[in-house]
């Protein structure tokens, strides 16, 4: 008969194995699940479409895949993009935004933003580091690390943009290195910077260029188009705005549409 320590010895072990798969495991399955690719027919491409295509320079403005646990210089069977799909598809720009927070039971009417926190669950399962945990900035850095890194290591397939010249210079290298792309790094709303100026700068400094004010929740900056209180620009979002206009960031704007014209307005008077 099994001595109670070697019961014990057989569950922490069983314990241990679990807790290894499913942290290993359970993010990819459900990224998989989440970002599935529908089988479709797709049309025939004729060779002057192909031939077309192939002199254009492409640029896409959204993707959220930095916020998955999956190798991106690796080719997937799912998934948004991923930087071999993406140079096979010839595109030359992939702005990748950055998710750090997104509420529960998400919708075009109206979010909350007190509801509970998907991205912080995500963090969590995904073994994030513990300082993303409670804070929005840092969620935003750590996925943009990924991008640097990337950057760093493949330095002949991806190239970050963070400057006119850098672009320019970008341009005549892919010239001679088709496979070359461009990555640029973005904020998908600025709950992200946790409510703090001083966070602007962090992420300027860590190759964001682009902010959008808010995305389908209200937020210390302002109403969002989705959100609850249908506000416009806060005090605080103005000095957010000023200060991206002195570092020459690009901004995007899910402001509640009964408020644009005068955030419009503000922005005129304000900043030029």
């Amino acid at each position: 008969m099994p001595t109670r320590k070697t019961i014990f010895k057989a569950i922490a072990f069983i314990a241990t194995l679990i807790f290894i798969c499913f942290f290993v495991f359970f993010p990819a399955q459900l990224d998989k699940q989440t970002n599935r690719l529908h089988d479709s027919t797709l049309p025939v491409i004729s060779k002057q479409a192909k031939t077309l295509h192939e002199q254009l320079f492409i640029g896409d403005w959204h993707s959220d895949s930095l916020m998955w646990k999956r190798d991106l210089m690796d080719q997937h069977d799912y998934g948004h993009v991923d930087i071999p799909r993406l140079q096979q598809g010839n595109v030359a720009l992939q702005m990748f935004t950055t998710v750090t927070k997104s509420p529960d039971g998400i919708n075009y009417e109206a979010n909350s933003s007190d509801a509970n926190d998907n991205i912080t669950k995500l963090a969590l399962v995904s073994l994030w580091p513990m300082n993303t945990w409670n804070s929005l900035a840092e969620r935003a850095l750590f996925q943009a690390s990924k991008a640097l890194e990337m950057t760093n290591e493949f330095p002949q397939q991806v190239s970050l943009i963070t400057s006119k010249s850098n672009l320019s210079q970008f341009i005549l290298q892919r010239q001679a290195n088709p496979q070359l792309l461009g990555m640029l790094l973005g904020t998908e709303g600025s709950h992200a910077l946790d409510g703090d100026l001083k966070n602007i700068q962090r992420l300027f400094d860590s190759g964001f260029r682009m902010m959008s004010l808010q995305h389908f929740f209200d937020n210390k900056l302002g109403g969002s188009l989705h959100g609850e209180s249908g506000a416009g620009l806060t005090e605080f979002g103005l000095e957010a705005l000023k200060k991206c206009k002195i570092w020459g960031s690009c901004l995007m704007c899910h402001i509640h549409l009964k408020k644009w014209l005068k955030t419009h307005w503000l922005l005129a008077v304000s900043l030029y």
